[in-house]
C-alpha cells in the first residue's frame, strides 16, 4: 500500500508541474538517444566491413612473387595450375595473369585491364553475374574466344545497351562477350573495370607472359588451419624457387581472415568505448536529475513539512521521492529508446542503401543492450533519487513553517 499510495502521488506531482517534469527529463531521453545512434551506427560500419570480407571468401589466401637480395621470384605457370593436386587442404585455386591492352567495340577504344582467371574465379571471388555465365570448364578445355565485362568496363562499351554475345576486339581477335560482373565495389584486382579471359585463352593471346603467374588465389577446406597451411606453402615454394624460409619478402601470403579479424577487433574495441560513452552519458543525465531533485525538494520544503505535521511517515517520504524520480527516468528511458529505434529503422530504409560504397550496412542495436541500459537507470535512478529523499525527511517541519 504505501508503494501503491508513493507512486500515485509521484505521479499526480508530475502531471501538474509538467514543465519541471520534461526539463527533468530531457537530459536522461537525450543520452539515450545518443547511445543508440552511436552504437547502431558504429555496428552499420562494423555489419558492412564484414559483408566486404565475407564476398572475398573464408579462409582466402592469395600468393604473389616478391623479391630479395635483388632477385623477383616469380611464380612458374606450371606450379600455380598443379598447385591443388600437391596441398589437399586447398578447396579451389585459380592462377591469375593480369596485363593491359586496347580493346574496341564499334568507335569504342579504351585500354581495359586483363584478367586471366580459372573457371572456380568467379566462386572464389565471389563474384556476381548481371547477366550471362561465368567460364565453364569447357570454355578452358576448348579454348573458346570468350570474355567477361566487369559492369564498369561495360558502360564504357556498350552504354545502357546490352553486351551480352556481342564481340569486343583485341587486336584483331574478336571475344564474344558470355557474361556481364554484377559488381560496382573496390576488390583486390579491380573486377569490375576489367576484362576476364579463361586463363588457358590469356596465355594464348599473351604468349610472353605465358611461362609465369602474377598471383595464385585460393581458398582452403573449413577443416584446414590457415597458420599451418601457409607455413606449409611457405616452405613449398622456398623449396621450388630457391629461397630462404624465413625470408618473408621472397613470397607475398596475404591472408582475407587474418585482415577481417584486425578489423574485427577495431570495431569491437570502438563498440566498447562508445558504450562507455554511453554510460558516462546515462550517469550524467542521472547525475542532473538528482540535482535537479535537489532544487525541488529545497522548493518543496513547506509542503515537506506540512506532510510531517499531518502524519506522514519519512518511508513515505522518501517512497514518493524515489518514485518520482525512477518513473521520470523510466519514461524518459522507455521515450529516448522508442525513438532511437525508430530512428534506426528509418536510415535503414532510406540512408543506408545510399551508402553502400562507403561499406555502411543495416543499423543494428542489440536488445540486450536495450534492456541493460533499462536497468541501469533504473539503478541509478534509484540512487539519484536517495540523497533529494533523505534530504526531505530532515527538513523539520517548525523551522519550513517558521521561515514561509
Amino acid at each position: 500500500m504505501c508503494v501503491l499510495h508513493a507512486l500515485k502521488e509521484a505521479y499526480q506531482r508530475l502531471t501538474t508541474y509538467t514543465t519541471q517534469t520534461l526539463s527533468m527529463g530531457f537530459g536522461l531521453l537525450w543520452a539515450v538517444f545518443i547511445w543508440m545512434l552511436l552504437l547502431a551506427v558504429g555496428n552499420g560500419f562494423h555489419n558492412g566491413v564484414s559483408e566486404v570480407f565475407a564476398k572475398y571468401g573464408a579462409k582466402t589466401i592469395t600468393i604473389r612473387g616478391g623479391s630479395s637480395a635483388g632477385v623477383h621470384h616469380a611464380i612458374p605457370a606450371a606450379m600455380a595450375v598443379n598447385l591443388s593436386q600437391s596441398f589437399h587442404t586447398i578447396q579451389h585455386s585459380s592462377p591469375i595473369l593480369q596485363c593491359k591492352h586496347p580493346v574496341r567495340y564499334a568507335t569504342q577504344k579504351v585500354t581495359a585491364p586483363i584478367l586471366g582467371c580459372a573457371p572456380c574465379y568467379a566462386l572464389l571471388a565471389h563474384l556476381p553475374i548481371q547477366e550471362g555465365r561465368f567460364f565453364t570448364p569447357r570454355d578452358a578445355g576448348v579454348g573458346n574466344n570468350i570474355c567477361i565485362l566487369g559492369i564498369n568496363m561495360k558502360e564504357k562499351l556498350f552504354g545502357h545497351a546490352s553486351a551480352l554475345g556481342q564481340y569486343i576486339f583485341l587486336g584483331d581477335i574478336g571475344l564474344q562477350v558470355v557474361g556481364v560482373l554484377d559488381t560496382l565495389e573496390a576488390s583486390l584486382y579491380g573486377e569490375s573495370n576489367a576484362i576476364l579471359l579463361p586463363h588457358s585463352l590469356c596465355k594464348a593471346l599473351f604468349p610472353q607472359r605465358s611461362h609465369y603467374v602474377d598471383a595464385i588465389r585460393l581458398t582452403l577446406v573449413p577443416t584446414a588451419r590457415e597458420a599451418v597451411v601457409e607455413k606449409q606453402l611457405r616452405a613449398y615454394f622456398a623449396r621450388h624457387l630457391h629461397f630462404d624460409v624465413n625470408d618473408t619478402q621472397a613470397l607475398e601470403l596475404f591472408s582475407i581472415t587474418k585482415h577481417a579479424d584486425k578489423f574485427h577487433k577495431l570495431f569491437n574495441n570502438i563498440a566498447i568505448f562508445n558504450t562507455i560513452i554511453g554510460i558516462c552519458l546515462l550517469i550524467t543525465g542521472m547525475v542532473g536529475m538528482g540535482n535537479m531533485m535537489l532544487v525541488t525538494i529545497q522548493e518543496r520544503r513547506n509542503e515537506m513539512a506540512i506532510r510531517n505535521v499531518l502524519g506522514s511517515r519519512s518511508i513515505d517520504i522518501m517512497a514518493m521521492i524515489v518514485c518520482e524520480v525512477v518513473m521520470v527516468t523510466l519514461v524518459a528511458g522507455i521515450i529516448g529508446f522508442g525513438a532511437g529505434f525508430t530512428l534506426i529503422q528509418l536510415f535503414n530504409k532510406w540512408v543506408v542503401p545510399l551508402c553502400k560504397t562507403y561499406y555502411l550496412s543495416t543499423l543494428t542495436f542489440p536488445l540486450e543492450y536495450m534492456l541493460g541500459g533499462l536497468g541501469l537507470i533504473i539503478a541509478t535512478s534509484c540512487l539519484a533519487g536517495m540523497l533529494p529523499a533523505m534530504r526531505a525527511v530532515q527538513i523539520k517541519p517548525i523551522e519550513a513553517l517558521g521561515n514561509k
